[in-house]
């Protein structure tokens, strides 16, 4: 079973920095929230995003070892959805 967690990725303090602004981007720029569910049977992270009414937009699932690919993708879905709307 999942369980909700803030910190759930093994790295460095500036990859964390990096998510961390990736994630504070995106809601400052457009109201959208990530939630990060630990999923430990499968060394899997779902980050859920959610939109400001707090219907589910997107889910994607990331390894343990992925901090930079969910920073990246984070960053993208920022870029993409201020663009989209």
């Amino acid at each position: 079973m999942a369980t909700e967690k803030r910190w759930l990725f093994d790295g460095s303090t500036s990859q964390w920095s990096r998510l961390g602004a990736a994630e504070r981007r995106l809601l400052d720029t457009t109201g959208l929230h990530v939630v990060m569910l630990d999923d430990p049977f499968t060394n899997t992270v779902l980050f859920n995003v959610f939109e400001p009414r707090g219907s589910l937009l997107i889910g994607k699932r990331f390894s343990h070892w992925s901090i930079d690919s969910a920073s990246d993708w984070l960053a993208k879905l920022a870029a993409d959805y201020s663009s989209w709307q």
